[in-house]
């Protein structure tokens, strides 16, 4: 019986070990596999649940427009280790970023800030009269402000003559600069194509100069050059291109209409667009609406007249 009880109590001193032993173990699954656990999947899930990226956007185009497409990523995690979520995240910043840019120079791609003409090292200027007759081309060749108003349209403000004197512009200040070869282009739209109606002349007190006249372009006193395309109400686009000092070509919404004297030797000493002279009393005035003007130093080309007449 002794040596029986003895075996029960060496079992249970075994078991109790046994116990303690498997308790040593649960630590050391505990510590390696909870621990672990608890590191791997709580530094992960930190770093992809808590990442904060806040991005701020102030990137400055050539063009002039502000574009959302410079990244400052500020990433916090909360376990204070930089993971690969962080690359990723910043990664998908930079793709949402790309989106403007791309945009950007799509509508860039067009007019560089003008609606009918664009600008070349060929431009003396152009008025795009939105308001005011600075020169739009960057040269800094402002024309003089002489009457009108400015009415609203669809592409901005545009030049109102009512054929009250005074109106029009001046570019005498530049009037040196129109040698041969040079073009002029104008879009306006006059309210009748009856009788006189000066668009350019180049001696105040004459009445030599540039004329819608009788459903017609004239270089007075030169010969009438005809257009069925010219009528009361039309939107015209004229492009007076020089052949030499004397002479021009002239066409009408980008087609050749005729040649025809200038009724002037280029470099003229004054420049003044849609005022009549004093000759007449300033009874031939131009009524109507015009959009725009370029003054080129060169000869342009039948396809450059093109483009301008598509946009129309």
């Amino acid at each position: 019986m002794k040596t029986r009880m003895d075996r029960v109590t060496l079992l249970a001193l075994c078991l109790a070990v046994g116990w303690a032993m498997s308790g040593c173990g649960s630590d050391g699954g505990g510590d390696d596999g909870s621990d672990g656990g608890t590191d791997s999947g709580t530094d992960a899930g930190a770093d992809s649940g808590a990442d904060t990226d806040s991005d701020t956007d102030s990137d400055t185009d050539t063009d002039g427009d502000t574009d959302a497409d410079s990244d400052t990523d500020s990433d916090t995690d909360t376990d204070g280790d930089t993971d690969t979520e962080d690359a990723a995240a910043d990664g998908g910043d930079a793709a949402v970023d790309a989106g403007p840019d791309a945009g950007d120079s799509g509508s860039d791609g067009g007019l560089p800030g003008d609606v009918f003409f664009d600008v070349d090292d060929h431009t003396l200027a152009v008025f795009e009269l939105d308001g005011d007759t600075l020169d739009s081309s960057g040269n800094g060749r402002d024309a003089t402000f002489l009457g009108g108003t400015f009415e609203d349209t669809p592409l901005g403000h545009r030049l109102r003559l009512t054929g009250a004197d005074p109106q029009g512009f001046d570019w005498s200040a530049y009037a040196s600069l129109l040698v041969h070869p040079y073009t002029i282009e104008m879009i306006l739209t006059p309210d009748s194509v009856s009788d006189y109606q000066k668009l350019f002349g180049v001696d105040d007190a004459a009445d030599d100069g540039w004329y819608i006249y009788n459903g017609g372009f004239v270089a007075y006193p030169e010969t009438e050059i005809t257009n069925p395309g010219i009528f009361d109400g039309a939107g015209l686009y004229f492009a007076l291109i020089s052949t030499d000092a004397s002479n021009i070509d002239v066409y009408l919404q980008g087609v050749y209409l005729g040649s025809t004297a200038a009724s002037f030797t280029a470099p003229p000493t004054s420049a003044i667009f849609f005022r009549d002279d004093t000759n007449t009393a300033r009874g031939e005035q131009l009524a109507g609406l015009v959009d725009a003007v370029r003054i080129s130093n060169v000869a342009r080309t039948p396809a450059e007249l093109a483009v301008v007449a598509a946009r129309l």
